[in-house]
């Protein structure tokens, strides 16, 4: 029997429609095709209000430089802590775009907060973090955005926190839509019925993820995200998935030794969500490489952009090459947990 952890979300059916939880927390905003174009809708946003730089941090995805870049916007990096607390040193007429990392707010969220009021702009990346709390005084109007496409099966799906008018959604995403389901349900039926390992069937739905996710880069338009789109996102129980997640995080939290993989985070407050059980190991490729043999599939955020430099921001580099995400998500529980333990014991060098 195949036992596989980790990796894009399957799916068994699609969603009927639940008694999902509030995502945006009362806030009004816009719903996109992908958090990448949350992100461009902001960007065209700050623009027209004068904004002429953007700083990010020194460690992140890629995929958030691009936009940026396609909007001919200069840009700069800042640097993070050993806490991944934010640093940057914004002057006028910039923008400072912090990411809320693993589920946890970052812990410069509250003087970022504060500093920006008078003397520049905040936009809050609350991809990993979308269902833990954000923790807005009442009667603030935040920049914010997220995408879901990390918590569920979700091949589209982002929101940002203005309310617009956007275009309909190219038809260029509605195929990728019903390319990434079609996919999901392959993955499924071959995890859950065939028997046997067959090699050319996982990559034929691996081919599918990648080609959406690449084909993502092909767009900045802050497309409108439609109806059938909507309804699968409306249809997931993000309740359970977020309780499972918490759940599963406590379970490995008390089965693994800190000897073997050292926790990112010691605790898990009621508050938080999170993205996945994250660890700090020196030894982690060749760990990483030990789990992906037993078919538990981890992954590693980020590999840095090459603009990112390894002399400027060692910090940055030295989490880069440490960090390791094991899967804690919904469609696993503690039983799940047990095994990745006693994998994890057997992999380490």
């Amino acid at each position: 029997m195949k036992r596989y952890i980790g990796g894009e979300f399957e799916l068994s059916s699609l969603p009927r429609s639940v008694d999902a939880i509030e995502l945006t927390q009362g806030i009004a905003g816009s719903w996109t095709v992908s958090g990448r174009a949350a992100l461009c809708a902001l960007l065209a946003h700050l623009k027209k209000q004068g904004v002429t730089k953007i700083l990010m941090p020194a460690y992140l995805c890629e995929s958030i430089i691009q936009p940026v870049k396609a909007f001919g916007l200069a840009y700069d990096f800042y640097p993070v802590d050993e806490d991944l607390a934010a640093h940057p040193d914004p002057q006028k007429n910039s923008a400072v775009i912090l990411i809320h990392y693993f589920g946890w707010l970052n812990p410069s969220t509250e003087a970022l907060r504060q500093s920006a009021e008078d003397s520049f702009v905040l936009v809050e990346d609350l991809t990993q973090a979308v269902f833990s709390s954000w923790k807005f005084i009442k009667g603030t109007q935040p920049l914010v955005f997220f995408s879901l496409r990390k918590f569920g099966p979700v091949p589209l799906g982002g929101w940002y926190s203005r309310s617009d008018r956007l275009p309909s959604v190219d038809l260029m995403f509605k195929v990728l839509f019903w390319k990434s389901l079609a996919a999901r349900l392959y993955k499924y039926n071959y995890l859950k019925i065939s028997p046997d390992i067959d090699q050319q069937a996982e990559q034929t739905y691996l081919d599918v993820f990648n080609h959406v996710e690449s084909s993502f880069d092909l767009s900045c338009t802050p497309y409108l995200l439609d109806a059938e789109a909507k309804s699968l996102i409306d249809g997931i129980n993000w309740a359970y998935a977020a309780a499972a997640r918490r759940k599963n995080w406590n379970a490995l939290s008390d089965l693994l030794p800190g000897n073997i993989l050292l926790p990112f985070h010691k605790m898990l407050p009621t508050d938080v969500v999170p993205l996945g059980y994250v660890v700090n190991c020196t030894e982690r490729d060749k760990i990483r490489q030990n789990l992906q043999a037993a078919q538990i599939f981890c992954p590693i955020h980020w590999r840095l952009p090459e603009e990112v430099s390894a002399k400027r921001f060692p910090i940055s580099y030295r989490l880069s090459n440490t960090l390791m995400t094991i899967p804690i998500d919904q469609r696993y529980n503690p039983r799940d947990m047990e095994h990745i333990s006693k994998v994890i014991r057997q992999a380490a060098p």
